[in-house]
């Protein structure tokens, strides 16, 4: 902003008394178990596999999107004070999509149904057409399938 003209360089010196090259979250995984403990306080706790969900996405917005995805799994949770995958904002359940779920020993067929739907239409950018021609299926058939799937699909916020 100096460089450009729109920000003063004696402003500049005067503010800057300290920097720090801190990396992305992304590159810090080490860090996100220390971060939801810090964050999560001793009220709150996560769901078995929770924290590999978080430990497996690449978090974009930093710290402050891992805050903000804790405050809201919080407030869905309601009182019980366990945070689980169904309450993570809709973009860190899509890329756990793919994870094959598991019922009582045996693979849950509507889950992974579920997951592979969800993981064609994410890799379609949200494109219901061409995700409907990817899974063989036509679009009509898909918003059926989404509609089965419930709201974080219906939302197309899979991606």
């Amino acid at each position: 902003e100096v460089a450009a003209g729109r920000f003063r360089e004696d402003l500049y010196y005067r503010v800057n008394v300290l920097s720090m090259k801190l990396p992305p979250l992304r590159e810090r995984q080490g860090d996100i178990p220390i971060l939801c403990n810090h964050f999560l306080g001793t009220k709150w706790r996560l769901a078995d596999g929770v924290l590999n969900i978080f430990e497996e996405y690449d978090w974009p917005g930093n710290v402050r999107q891992l805050l903000n995805a804790l405050e809201r799994a919080k407030v869905l949770s309601g009182e019980s004070g366990l945070i689980t995958a169904e309450d993570l904002p809709p973009e860190l359940a899509a890329d756990s999509c793919c994870m094959t779920p598991v019922v009582g020993g045996n693979v849950d067929l509507n889950a992974l149904n579920r997951a592979h739907v969800l993981a064609i239409l994410k890799q379609y950018h949200g494109n219901k057409a061409q995700a409907a021609r990817a899974l063989g299926i036509n679009r009509r058939s898909l918003y059926r399938l989404l509609d089965k799937y419930g709201s974080v699909a219906k939302q197309g916020s899979v991606l």
